[in-house]
């Protein structure tokens, strides 16, 4: 049953997370623009104006992958925040007074924490595959919003696909070179001086018109060598469309993909096996992470022993702290042999802190 006592620790938690989202996610839009605001503007010739449009474009966009990344640690410090300011006002004394045990603040706190990481799971999920073009852009192609060459980009059936020019707003390729995959060299090879695509309106691939298409063929000849055969191709369909072109950009697009979206990859044999295998374990384990962190942190600040509020804040920044550099460290592996362990290694750890940490926790 929902409390009065629920109701206003809901009320500061949400308030304290909104708070340090606001915070947390401005910082890391800061550094960032510090270290590459030159992105913007070298080799340009815009104007203050059409930077700062750029900018603000920019970051509009990657605010979702920012809080994909710091997801755990907002919630953290509401938390922290919330506990933190019921301490300082000693409203645990009271609270202990009229009966109510800490651990019932706790589970009030974790239904929070569980229910805020469910935002995770939606920005990852459904929020971030959408914007993965976008997300896919470095900051000096968002400001000149410029086409851009592409070399050696596989495809699902294993060729090889390469351009001078990428425009990804009008969805055109130009001086397009098709290259079959290295196991099967005496395929077809595609040129054409321009391609534009044209989608399929149902679900399956698209088409590639191409403005001067060749289809080349290696044939042997009568006195054993072999002789390029050429013929005319006005289209070919492709399931590589503009989208996936711009969002392969970036080394982090497998990130960028939902789980459904990675199980797909994964059994097209496209990509990095590790690579995909990882994504898809630390799809389910980042969440738990998050919350057996969140957990472990609660103790510090629901205990009766004397201590000042700065002590217990910099205990949980200690230890919360080193708990998500190991997780981060473990998600950074993705040797091939030790994918799965990588991922749930911090579960295996972090699960018997967070029984010891809520055992000791005196009420």
């Amino acid at each position: 049953m929902v409390t009065t006592l629920d109701r206003y620790i809901a009320r500061q938690f949400v308030l304290n997370y909104v708070i340090a989202f606001s915070v947390l996610v401005s910082l890391y839009i800061v550094l960032d623009l510090f270290f590459n605001l030159d992105e913007f503007y070298q080799g340009t010739d815009l104007g203050i104006v059409e930077i700062a449009i750029a900018v603000v474009k920019y970051y509009t966009t990657q605010l979702f992958w920012y809080f994909s990344q710091i997801s755990g640690v907002i919630t953290l410090f509401a938390m922290a925040f919330t506990l933190a300011r019921m301490q300082r006002d000693n409203e645990f004394v009271a609270i202990i007074s009229s009966g109510v045990s800490l651990y019932r603040i706790a589970l009030t706190v974790i239904v929070l924490g569980v229910a805020l990481n469910g935002l995770w799971l939606v920005d990852q999920e459904l929020i971030i595959p959408r914007l993965a073009p976008k997300l896919a852009q470095s900051h000096k192609a968002v400001a000149l919003n410029a086409p851009y060459g592409i070399w050696l980009l596989r495809q699902k059936d294993g060729s090889l696909l390469s351009a001078s020019q990428f425009d990804h707003n009008s969805g055109v390729l130009r001086d397009v070179l098709i290259m079959p995959s290295p196991a099967d060299q005496l395929a077809e090879t595609i040129v054409a001086d321009r391609a534009t695509w044209e989608p399929n309106p149902q679900e399956g691939p698209g088409t590639w018109i191409l403005d001067r298409g060749q289809r080349l063929s290696i044939i042997p000849n009568d006195d054993g060598g072999y002789d390029t055969l050429k013929r005319p191709l006005a289209s070919f369909r492709s399931e590589t469309g503009p989208d996936e072109i711009a969002q392969r950009q970036s080394t982090q697009w497998v990130d960028f993909l939902s789980r459904s979206q990675l199980m797909e990859l994964g059994d097209s044999g496209m990509g990095l096996p590790a690579r995909i295998a990882a994504a898809i374990h630390n799809r389910f384990s980042t969440p738990i992470v998050n919350m057996l962190i969140l957990i472990i942190g609660v103790p510090i600040f629901l205990d009766r022993h004397p201590s000042t509020v700065i002590q217990r804040g910099g205990r949980c920044l200690l230890i919360c702290g080193a708990c998500f550099l190991f997780a981060y460290f473990c998600r950074s592996m993705t040797f091939k042999d030790y994918v799965a362990l990588a991922a749930w290694l911090p579960i295996i750890l972090l699960a018997p802190a967070m029984v010891v940490m809520l055992d000791r926790m005196k009420t």
